[in-house]
């Protein structure tokens, strides 16, 4: 007499490579005709937008936009100013596990930002900017559940509960927030919006059903020029 063993499989998504990217844009820019001449830069402040990124066998690639926001002071005086440069960017990270069924999950962050005047109408932007990865590969986990046909030969059959903590779901989702701000009382008018900045944090989150619910924050900072 054979026994045969049920097997069932348990589906999940397994993490089969993590590392962080280092790269470094170089770009000249020309200060666009609507702005002064440069006289001194003050402040450089980059964002970092990851536009595509792609499994392929052996590697992850990456591509995106990086807009970095210069204050500067005029020649001619008048208050601070701002201009904003654009540097496209192109990476990759390679790793035998990675393949196209990967999941790749990025996180890019600046690290630095550098503006140089080459002279009043030109400037040189460097930015240092790392990217956060984390590759995950589906899997299937078998486990044997019981014995074929154990009522005919009665077998006994003694179970057990297992539990087992694995990753069930490897996605992401794009949410898109907009909202109409009021200065605080005091604050003087804006004439020109010199830079903004917004900082997310999540502050819950819960399943309820099948769905994950986030509650967070949204913290916005503007620097702008008033009447004066």
């Amino acid at each position: 007499m054979e026994l045969e063993l049920r097997q069932d499989y348990i589906s999940c998504w397994d993490t089969v490579h993590h590392t962080v990217v280092n790269q470094e844009e170089t770009a000249e820019m020309i200060v666009p005709d609507a702005c002064p001449d440069i006289l001194q830069i003050l402040d450089g402040e980059g964002k970092i937008f990851l536009q595509r990124k792609e499994a392929a066998e052996g590697r992850g690639e990456f591509s995106g936009l990086i807009k970095v926001c210069v204050l500067y002071r005029p020649e001619r005086g008048g208050g601070i100013r701002s201009m904003e440069a654009v540097l496209p960017f192109a990476c990759s990270a390679e790793a035998s596990a990675i393949t196209r069924r990967s999941q790749l999950m990025a996180f890019p962050r600046i690290q630095a930002v550098d503006v140089h005047v080459l002279n009043p109408r030109k400037i040189l932007v460097k930015v240092n900017f790392i990217i956060s990865l984390t590759c995950y590969t589906p899997k299937s986990i078998e486990l044997c559940t019981s014995v074929e046909k154990s009522d005919k030969y009665a077998i006994l059959q003694k179970m057990a509960e297992y539990r087992s903590h694995v990753a069930v779901a490897a996605t992401e989702k794009i949410f898109h927030y907009s909202d109409t701000l009021a200065l605080p009382a005091g604050r003087p008018p804006c004439m020109e919006l010199l830079r903004s900045r917004a900082e997310c944090s999540c502050n819950e989150a819960k399943v309820i059903g099948n769905k994950l619910v986030f509650k967070g924050d949204a913290r916005v900072s503007l620097l702008y020029r008033g009447e004066d």
